[in-house]
């Protein structure tokens, strides 16, 4: 790249517990990338190539402001689980400017009663919700859910005045348990209104990843949805964004019941299904994101159509759908430089690059890993959600005998949460 054409590019700051991604995402865009990721992932170092290291942010409240303003970038955009963080969010962006949901609406959108408000005025449902346990059954009927989580930590089921709510600290709820199959609605809101995206399955607590119960474990998208379900998403969508002034993409976590369609949460960013959905349309999602907040990166979003174009045409049998699974380690491991090696060589921020199957979010040599903590992600491409299933399993398989040469330990009996 010359000289000339780096200082054309915008440079974007990416935070969050794992931002790789993201960043991937944005450079697809064609947008300069820096980071800020509690795990420094191998694949993410590649990413970033000669931008610069990334900033171990083990503590968010350690240095990040001043990484930040060290940084050439012209602006910067959180993951998860800064939603849940939104005085952290107020003082980066006064910093420097945000691509996305401002501190002021995390606060209201993040709150299980507002969020409750403006899902019924809407026309959907939302699990009724108490913040006194008293009186409730205990016959696993209710969860018990931390305020401020994300991925499925901090719930567990509610057994009675005793047991369960001990577990979580900070604020919390309990929440009717709702017999379903989990869901997000993806969605990008920008002045110009806001456009659906897709619909996802999510992946919870499944064995085959060990993840932990209610833990998200991964997507499969996109899912087909009749026309007059769009229009119900859409409405959703509307008034979510008006509503909480949201802006960019962000998802919407509900459970398809048998009676209906029930909200969960929602998560106001990129969020981990995104990832899914792009990759098997073929473009950047951090394209659309920024375009919201920039109108120098619709100049990148064309880059990313440009070359959506260009690989349709080199391949014209672009992936239908894709599947992502995050692998939680069964024992506690030390990642050594042979199979981070081997994982690093099937990866590529670009995409599947003519493979089918891709490992992500790779530790570095030297890594140690507890039980019941995610260790990598795989990504499969198909050409039904079904077919995707059965090949993340496959995937999922091969990778776990990798890691049997990195296990130090017993397996845990259970896992512990984690943001």
């Amino acid at each position: 790249m010359t000289r000339a054409a780096r200082a054309a590019m915008t440079t974007i700051a990416v935070i969050g517990a794992s931002a790789r991604a993201a960043a991937q995402s944005a450079r697809r865009a064609g947008l300069h990338v820096v980071a800020a990721d509690r795990f420094a992932d191998a694949d993410l170092a590649a990413t970033l190539r000669a931008n610069g290291p990334v900033y171990p942010a083990v503590d968010w409240d350690g240095g990040l402001a001043d990484w930040l303003d060290s940084t050439d970038a012209e602006a910067w955009l959180y993951c998860g689980p800064l939603e849940n963080r939104p005085e952290l969010v107020d003082q980066l962006a006064h910093r420097k400017p945000l691509w996305g949901v401002a501190a002021a609406s995390l606060r209201r959108v993040r709150s299980p009663e507002q969020l409750a408000a403006v899902v019924c005025r809407s026309g959907w449902r939302t699990p009724p919700l108490v913040r006194d346990p008293r009186g409730l059954p205990s016959d696993g009927s209710w969860l018990c859910k931390r305020d401020h989580s994300g991925g499925g930590c901090g719930v567990t089921v509610w057994s009675g005045e005793d047991g369960g709510a001990d577990l979580l600290d900070g604020p919390r709820h309990w929440q009717q348990r709702v017999p379903g199959t989990p869901r997000s609605a993806l969605f990008c809101a920008s002045p110009r209104g806001v456009e659906f995206l897709t619909v996802a399955a999510q992946l919870c607590g499944q064995s085959w990843c060990a993840a932990p119960e209610f833990h998200y474990c991964g997507a499969i998208a996109p899912l087909s949805v009749m026309e007059s379900q769009r229009g119900k998403l859409q409405a959703l969508g509307d008034a979510l964004a008006e509503s909480f002034q949201l802006r960019g993409l962000f998802g919407v976590d509900f459970m398809a019941a048998d009676d209906g369609w029930y909200v969960l949460e929602v998560n106001p960013r990129y969020t981990a299904s995104v990832e899914a959905w792009e990759l098997a349309a073929g473009e950047s999602a951090l394209a659309r994101h920024a375009a919201a907040f920039h109108a120098r990166a619709d100049g990148a979003r064309n880059l990313a159509t440009a070359g959506r174009a260009a690989s349709a045409s080199a391949a014209p049998q672009l992936p239908t759908v894709v599947g992502k699974a995050i692998l939680y380690a069964r024992r506690p491991l030390l990642i050594d430089a042979t199979t981070s090696a081997a994982w690093l060589a099937t990866s590529s921020w670009r995409g599947f690059d003519g493979s089918d199957v891709l490992v992500a979010d790779i530790p570095p040599p030297d890594t140690q890993i507890a039980a019941g903590s995610p260790v990598a992600t795989v990504l499969v491409r198909a050409d039904s959600p079904v077919a995707a299933r059965s090949r993340l399993e496959t995937a999922a398989a091969a990778v776990y005998n990798q890691m049997a040469a990195c296990e130090i330990g017993e397996p845990a009996a259970a896992a512990s949460p984690h943001d």
